[in-house]
């Protein structure tokens, strides 16, 4: 397993370094900046910490006190001294109690005694803590009161007393909320301190982003340097948690340049930490990563050296010996074992025992289980926080496939499972739910990959149930849940909330699509936007915690191998991929790439070459922009991904259901051929893909409903904002409120609208400018449509996916025109076909395990069994050409995936470039056929027969002439047909 963040003293650790920080956030005093003379004393100029006086480095402490024991700064010295003087936190300790007996109602004794207890993992610190809180209490100082509260949930944190701390940081929250007018500053550190308490509970992470966005503004306008380092590690950890990788990562080098500008030891070196864990945890291993990675932990071990910080010595040295292996690796090892039984460190203790006994476990397996049952003890012993508790049971997976019968070790793998599974549901949001698989998927691929490398049946069901647990969960648990349950009815207020807070956004979001718009006004514009979407995220939070079982009612079924083949035709085969990585970052076993593929005759397992090799060249493609010059890639990718496989496919196969992983969700597989010369796949099959093989089956078994109209068509919207001049397409993924630029008409767009109803006939009807809007979608029985088909722009944001949207008409003054993931899922889709001919509508941010979260997938829970989108932008013209040939087929009874990949194929036979055509894919279940038997009137018509005729007739004529005998030409054929 690779290593994780989110270790416990990794993130407390910082926080317990900045007591004194966290009360000048809150509330500066002229006499002095508490945090700069703490740093001051704990690093920045040791040499006047060694003229201090040798016989007694607490001498000037005692003699502040004596002057005024009341003084805050008087307390603090000793907190000060401790770290200065080479953490003598039992002294420190010793001293403060002594005052404290003296002077029992002095709060700041009180807590900073706690702080010397803590430093020392002594549990006696809490009841220093609440001490002081009720001190605070009783005198009616609020904002200190809230100060010591927040200490006081680090102690409880530490000591893994979640609920209390959950109590404690309530009656915090209330009280800052109180003070938010004059406290601003004292609110966001109250809201650093929900987000942590959240990401330690691997809880509500979604909520907890929004928190920290909340609060942004404040901290970096008017928030002390240590108070900014605290709000980018939060947000860092829990970008990272939710799979927002790039964010979390910018905010990593945020951290590091504060803290190298401030001459931060003691922070450097954690940031570095971080930035090197991120590395290992999402980027592709190879030798150049791993020593950028291990020259981040040497610079982390020195600066940890030389402010003499004795535990994140202990970690860098940890990873050094895991990234370092060999006898150099054993050594860092020891040294980080000597330190973390010396400070007692649970995590620490853990950590190094998991790598001690992977270490042993090629030359001494009975060594490495002995250091392994140490890890299984802590693990159980911290089942209360989840992610020491994972990361016990992860460094474990490797001993007991190594040294424990089969069925023992699958058992204990499914644990794992089970163990990160439950943590899915303590989301509440699908964002939540779909970034702790996301972040937590490494396990997935490890135990199916183990499975499938032992070839037997029994194991390949099993690793197919693993990899189907990790897959599009969350969507499925969505569809399972829909409409199952009445909302409670403890949730009725924040539903009205959220109907007020949604009214709000869309005015703003009008605003935006103002080009003329001026930059300052799009900047405040931009700030309400964001302040309104933490209001929403909010208000959704508290309607989905308002009945805990709410979300997740219950675990949906997952399709079996037997179920699946089953279910499939003699002509058709589903291909799932899971694309792991051969080696992880520390050399060892990662899970490995396969493709598993299941025809009615059975299932067979391919290894494929893993994530380092494929990811670079599926990347190199997307920035390919003549696609039809890259022949020679696209045959190298067939051969990596499909090759073997299609070769010994049943004769007869030529439906494909692909259920992608990773970026092979943006990948065309239309494209690939077996060699440059050859036709390309779509030449040859029908393809269409699907999130998962459970989805698809489910999506197979649902009867299409009988429609009375075949088609409703929105072409053209009258777009909030929309230049008036008509243009070629123009492509929009990348375009987002920031720009106010105005969006172009879609000249072809009208055209393709008129093609779909003249194709399907019947009471189809089409919808163009201003009539194309989002208040009619609403409001209209969409049921009695076959097919919803959308000729509009859409824009996709990778970086806030909740802003991507279909772009139409509003139809109203309280709409917007932007048709977003929220209000598609309101729609009532049923059974109906999607057509989103947009740009992008089944790309955006790709999720491991759960997929793209695209717009095609809203429509997904709107109840489509089927959509057709683009992987990325279409050209205006080109797609109404496209679409025109694509219901012709449909209106004469051909399934979505038949329609399509005869419109492509007749694309690619004119001519016509890849870049317009092999971007579209059917997703879901592409053998759906909304018109069963064909429309009338759309048959062929009779000149066609008449041709056809003719034809038959010379070509019997040919036989007659030839003796009975017919010698068919030669031709190229790719490798399956």
């Amino acid at each position: 397993m690779q290593a994780r963040r989110f270790s416990q003293p990794l993130w407390i650790l910082p926080l317990m370094g900045l007591f004194a920080a966290t009360w000048a956030n809150a509330k500066p005093t002229p006499w002095s900046d508490p945090a700069a003379r703490l740093f001051a004393a704990m690093w920045a100029n040791r040499s006047e910490a060694s003229a201090q006086t040798a016989t007694d480095p607490f001498a000037e402490c005692e003699e502040r006190f004596a002057e005024d024991p009341r003084s805050r700064q008087a307390a603090q010295c000793f907190f000060d001294v401790a770290h200065a003087k080479g953490s003598r936190w039992s002294e420190a300790a010793r001293r403060l109690r002594r005052h404290r007996a003296g002077h029992p109602d002095q709060p700041w004794v009180h807590l900073y005694l706690g702080h010397a207890l803590l430093y020392q993992f002594s549990e006696q610190a809490e009841a220093s803590y609440r001490e002081a809180v009720g001190i605070f209490e009783r005198r009616g100082e609020a904002a200190e009161e809230i100060q010591a509260r927040l200490d006081l949930i680090r102690c409880l944190l530490f000591f893994k007393q979640f609920e209390e701390a959950g109590r404690v940081l309530e009656r915090a929250v209330a009280a800052a909320e109180a003070l938010e007018e004059e406290e601003p500053l004292l609110l966001a550190a109250v809201r650093i301190r929900q987000a942590f308490q959240y990401l330690k509970e691997v809880k509500h992470l979604d909520y907890a982003y929004h928190l920290l966005r909340q609060v942004e503004a404040d901290i970096f306008a008017k928030g002390t340097r240590q108070l900014r380092e605290q709000w980018l590690q939060a947000t860092a950890f829990v970008c990272d948690a939710l799979g927002r990788r790039e964010e979390s990562r910018g905010n990593l080098k945020r951290w590091l340049a504060i803290a190298l500008e401030a001459g931060n030891l003691t922070s450097e070196a954690q940031a570095r930490i971080e930035i090197a864990i991120d590395q290992i945890n999402n980027r592709l291993p190879s030798p150049e990563a791993r020593q950028e990675a291990r020259d981040l932990f040497a610079a982390a071990l020195s600066a940890a050296n030389a402010a003499a910080h004795r535990w994140i010595e202990s970690r860098a040295h940890i990873e050094l010996g895991k990234l370092t292996g060999g006898a150099g690796g054993r050594r860092h090892l020891d040294q980080g074992l000597d330190i973390a039984s010396e400070l007692g460190d649970p995590e620490l203790l853990t950590k190094v025992w998991g790598a001690l006994a992977t270490s042993w476990l090629d030359e001494d397996p009975d060594k490495a289980r002995s250091w392994i049952e140490r890890v299984l003890t802590a693990a159980l012993d911290a089942e209360a926080d989840p992610w020491l508790s994972i990361y016990g049971w992860e460094e474990r997976l490797t001993v007991h496939w190594a040294t424990l019968p089969r069925h023992e070790a699958a058992e204990l793998s499914l644990a794992l499972l089970d163990r990160i599974e439950s943590l899915r549901e303590l989301q509440s949001s699908e964002a939540g739910q779909a970034g702790v698989i996301s972040f937590w998927s490494n396990p997935y691929y490890w135990i199916s990959g183990r499975l499938l490398n032992s070839g037997e049946a029994a194991d390949q069901q099993l690793a197919f149930q693993v990899i189907e647990r990790m897959r599009a969960q969350v969507l499925h648990q969505a569809l399972e849940s829909a409409d199952a349950v009445p909302a409670p009815e403890s949730a009725s207020e924040p539903i009205r909330q959220l109907s007020e807070v949604l009214d709000l956004k869309v005015g703003i979001q009008r605003r935006l699509l103002n080009p003329r718009l001026d930059a300052p006004a799009r900047a405040d514009a931009l700030a309400e936007l964001r302040s309104v979407e933490s209001q929403e995220a909010q208000i959704r939070h508290l309607v989905a915690t308002a009945a805990p079982a709410y979300a997740f009612l219950r675990k949906p079924p997952l399709a079996s191998l037997e179920d699946l083949e089953s279910s499939l035709g003699d002509d058709e085969a589903v291909l799932s991929y899971q694309i792991g990585l051969d080696e992880d970052f520390f050399g060892r076993f990662g899970g490995q790439a396969w493709l598993t593929v299941s025809t009615r005759e059975g299932t067979r397992s391919y290894r494929l070459p893993d994530r380092v090799v494929l990811e670079p060249a599926i990347r190199m493609l997307s920035d390919v922009a003549d696609l039809d010059a890259a022949p020679a890639a696209f045959a190298r990718l067939y051969d990596d991904l499909l090759g073997p496989a299609l070769a010994e496919l049943p004769r007869g196969v030529k439906r494909l259901v692909i259920v992608p992983d990773g970026r092979l969700h943006l990948t065309p597989f239309a494209l690939l051929r077996p060699t440059p010369d050859d036709e390309p796949l779509i030449a040859g099959y029908r393809l269409s893909l699907a999130p998962s093989a459970t989805l698809w089956l489910r999506w197979r078994r649902l009867d299409p409903p009988a429609s009375a109209t075949p088609a409703l068509v929105l072409a053209d919207p009258a777009v909030v904002g929309q230049t008036a001049a008509a243009a070629a397409s123009r492509a929009v993924r990348q375009w987002a409120f920031e720009e106010g630029s105005p969006l172009e008409r879609l000249p072809y767009a009208r055209k393709e609208g008129e093609a779909v109803v003249r194709a399907l006939g019947g009471e189809s009807r089409l919808l163009v400018g201003e009539e194309a809007s989002e208040r009619f979608l609403k409001e209209s029985d969409l049921r009695r449509y076959g097919v919803i088909h959308f000729a509009a722009h859409a824009v996709i944001n990778d970086e806030v996916p909740e802003r991507s949207a279909v772009l139409l008409a509003p139809g109203a003054d309280d709409e917007d025109g932007w048709l977003q993931a929220q209000d598609v899922v309101g729609l009532d889709l049923d059974g109906r076909v999607v057509v989103l001919a947009s740009c992008s509508g089944a790309g955006g941010q790709v999720l491991r395990g759960e997929g793209p979260m695209s717009l095609a997938r809203a429509f997904f829970q709107a109840g489509a069994p089927v959509v057709v989108a683009s992987l990325w932008p279409l050209p205006d013209d080109a797609s109404a050409r496209l679409f025109k040939s694509f219901y012709r087929r449909l209106a004469r009874g051909a399934s979505v995936a038949e329609a399509l990949a005869e419109a492509q194929r007749q694309a690619q036979r004119r001519g016509v470039p890849a870049r317009a055509w092999a971007g579209l894919v059917v997703l879901g279940n592409g053998d759906l056929v909304p018109f069963p038997g064909g429309l009338p009137g759309t048959g062929l018509p009779p000149w066609m027969i008449t041709v056809l005729v003719l034809a038959a007739l010379a070509v019997l004529a040919l036989f007659a002439r030839r003796g009975g005998t017919l010698t068919p030409h030669p031709s190229p054929k790719g490798r399956g047909e």
